[in-house]
């Protein structure tokens, strides 16, 4: 038996292997592994694409992107085996991404979006105003929230960065008054609408990505709720005391969602007054602790 024959026969085998025990999993998981798997052969494409040679320890080999594809395509071929299509955003860029991948083992290249540019003035004035002029409103009008509007909210915290692609934070809405009266905090729970935000803890430690990032994910995703609520003309807060446990119990929220934090949203009442921040001298240092930036 030749070596290539032997190489070939021990990657059938290594394929079948993971097939079986992705076989196992629930299907959300299984997509969260396809996510997953997708972001580290992209990642290994983009690095081989970017350099001629690199160290073959390195992640950014055709090892490591070899490597990651047959994952990817082993739990693509178990969502199809259990009629998953690819009408999701999700697994239908992973089926893309295999498809890039066999065009770049040919090919050896990558198809980069265009390099981003610095905003125009108008787009860099926008953005200025939304993260500077932002502020935590506490008292909102009694006037509902439409859910297209809290959907925007949701879409923008989705596109908040997130470790490996998994996808794990998730939003319960909370409208019913009886289910915002578990936030302790009353001015809070007096909003129209409290969003909860938590993480699919399935998708971090079992699957190798660090529990930080858990937390990191969601308050990346709130950060940029936040600013969209403000950008749309909705009054929030940031809370963090309430009732968790009740919350989870009394919404039936599995075990395996961690909730994280809430935030308050509806239409302002009032507004708050300028407020002030340390100069950045005091905050920030270079290149070693004390040194000025």
């Amino acid at each position: 038996m030749s070596e290539e024959t032997k190489t070939k026969e021990g990657e059938t085998s290594e394929k079948e292997n993971l097939k079986e025990s992705f076989r196992k999993l629930d299907t959300d998981v299984l997509r969260a592994i396809t996510r997953q798997r997708a972001h580290h052969t992209d990642r290994s494409m983009q690095r081989l694409a970017v350099r001629e040679s690199a160290p073959a320890s390195e992640e950014g080999t055709i090892f490591g992107m070899v490597g990651a594809s047959r994952g990817l395509s082993a739990a693509l071929e178990v969502l199809q085996e259990r009629e998953c299509g690819v009408e999701t955003p999700d697994v239908r860029f992973a089926v893309e991404t295999l498809e890039r991948t066999e065009r770049f083992a040919k090919e050896k290249t990558y198809p980069f979006s265009p390099v981003a540019r610095p905003f125009d003035e108008a787009g860099l004035r926008a953005i200025k105003e939304a993260i500077y002029t932002r502020r935590s409103v506490r008292l909102c009008r009694d006037e509902d929230v439409p859910d297209e509007l809290v959907k925007e909210l949701i879409r923008a915290g989705q596109w908040a960065p997130i470790a490996c692609g998994v996808q794990g934070v998730r939003y319960i809405v909370l409208k019913n008054p009886d289910h915002r009266k578990l936030i302790q905090q009353k001015f809070l729970a007096a909003a129209p609408v409290v969003i909860v935000v938590g993480v699919d803890t399935r998708f971090y430690s079992p699957l190798g990505v660090g529990k930080d990032n858990a937390v990191l994910d969601a308050g990346a995703a709130i950060e940029n709720m936040l600013l969209m609520a403000h950008a749309l003309g909705l009054a929030t807060c940031w809370g963090t005391q309430a009732n968790f446990s009740a919350i989870q119990r009394e919404l039936q929220i599995p075990d395996y969602i961690r909730i994280v934090t809430y935030f308050s949203l509806g239409w302002p009442s009032h507004n708050p007054i300028p407020i002030s921040r340390v100069d950045v001298a005091e905050v920030a240092c270079k290149d070693g602790w004390g040194n000025p930036l």
